[in-house]
């Protein structure tokens, strides 16, 4: 039996990310799920999320014995110092997050400890998650008549990117630690050892602080999106050009380049969500969170815009129209395709009878949305397994990621192999100019 100092809840994102990290930086870690055949597959080394780096480093801490995956981690409670809580928290109807699972993690670590444990929420929480995991867990040592041991609570979330998120978690630009005491704040700078001497900085703060901080960041992030996206559509009324307003706004130090790309708005798994979490969470405080909810609302206007054009420019209908879509996933180097705007205008397509054909490197038929979608529509949609089939006899191309397979495509070959010329660009990856070279109609975001 190993000696374990860290157990993680959670295989999803944020967990393996986690456990991957913490045992290639010397920690033992014991990662956990209620799900056995996630378990089963991360034992047979199947990697449920396409993340770069992550396997090999999975591969490498079990290999070093670092890192075991398990159905039962309560044998090793004794033995672990850290219990990390990395459980999904999805939206609910009414927007709120369905902290449900990380209550069942704490219920789950107070019916079985007997003695003082750090239980850090790396979870995407709303504010005084914190306090409600201490009761349950406080609330379950007392069914035993435990009342001699300390539990620190810890909010410590992370900042993620997909696609990077190795590199942010090993090279962070801030690790945000929410603590009641001197105490806990000593056993996670001891926990992140490795990294501070690196270098990197911990910024403490409370609980509450550390939890909200999550929302603001994702929320700052995606109004500065919601906003150029807007911007895009004035510059398009406007006869401006939102890559040259980009350039202009960007150079300015008070605002920075990132984050200012117009587009078709933004996906994923944390953006939509904790947007309509945060929106939720001033509506219980009676705070009108205006911004949160015009950013919501801005998104899915973009969306619909970009649509429209596409619908528009085929006056006498989509019927029979073969359109090639090029990008599922919502963002590059990742198959996650919640909230994807390429399937958005699949769908919506779809609805116009159009035929579609997908493409992209890393999403298969295996996921479910996209299972979903093939079983409803039959034979008026596929995905494609390489960009020569999406497009063969197609009307029109929807670019909707950025991937570097999409950033040198021969438009030559595409005029040839399409039987109409037409290239809706979400993306702006290419120049009017260069697609009329070969022939095409080139419609993009936010440019003459």
């Amino acid at each position: 039996m190993y000696f374990q100092n860290i157990i993680v809840f959670g295989t999803g994102y944020v967990g393996l990310v986690a456990s991957a990290c913490f045992a290639n930086m010397g920690k033992s870690v014991v990662c956990t799920d209620n799900c056995i055949e996630k378990i089963n597959a991360l034992e047979n080394h199947q990697i449920p999320i396409d993340e770069p780096q992550l396997p090999e480093l999975l591969e490498n801490a079990v290999k070093n014995q670092q890192l075991l995956f398990t159905i039962n981690p309560e044998e090793y409670f004794e033995q672990a110092d850290f219990f990390i809580i990395a459980v999904g928290t999805p939206s609910l109807a009414d927007g709120s997050c369905d902290t449900s699972s990380v209550f069942a993690v704490a219920k789950q670590i107070g019916e079985k400890i007997v003695s003082s444990k750090v239980i850090i929420i790396k979870s995407t929480v709303p504010v005084g998650t914190g306090e409600q995991v201490e009761n349950i867990v406080k609330a379950e040592l007392q069914k035993r008549a435990i009342y001699d041991i300390e539990i620190f609570i810890v909010s410590n979330p992370e900042f993620l990117k997909e696609g990077s998120a190795i590199d942010d978690f090993l090279k962070p630009e801030r690790i945000i630690i929410g603590v009641q005491c001197q105490e806990a704040y000593l056993k996670m700078k001891d926990l992140y050892k490795p990294l501070l001497d690196q270098g990197y900085q911990i910024i403490p703060m409370s609980i509450r602080s550390a939890e909200l901080a999550k929302y603001a960041a994702n929320a700052m992030l995606s109004m500065r999106i919601s906003f150029m996206n807007e911007m895009s559509y004035l510059c398009e009324k406007a006869g401006a050009n939102i890559e040259e307003i980009r350039l202009a706004i960007g150079s300015d130090m008070r605002i920075g380049k990132y984050f200012l790309k117009a587009g078709i708005g933004y996906g994923g798994s944390c953006f939509p969500k904790d947007n309509k979490a945060l929106e939720f969470l001033g509506k219980k405080y009676d705070v009108p969170l205006s911004l949160i909810s015009a950013t919501i609302e801005a998104n899915k206007n973009q969306q619909k815009i970009f649509l429209n054009k596409i619908i528009d420019f085929f006056e006498g209908g989509l019927n029979e129209k073969k359109i090639s879509i090029l990008g599922v996933a919502f963002k590059p180097n990742t198959n996650d395709t919640r909230h994807s705007p390429g399937l958005y205008f699949a769908n919506e397509l779809l609805k116009k009878g159009a035929h579609i054909s997908l493409f992209d490197p890393l999403v298969t038929t295996k996921e479910n949305n996209i299972c979903l979608l093939k079983q409803e529509t039959q034979n008026r949609f596929e995905i494609s397994n390489s960009i020569e089939n999406c497009t063969q006899n197609s009307s029109a191309i929807v670019l909707c990621t950025e991937w570097e397979e999409f950033q040198n495509l021969d438009f030559d070959f595409l005029s040839k192999n399409m039987c109409q010329k037409l290239f809706f660009d979400g993306r702006n990856q290419y120049t009017k100019k260069h697609a009329e070279k070969y022939g095409f109609t080139y419609i993009s975001v936010g440019r003459p």
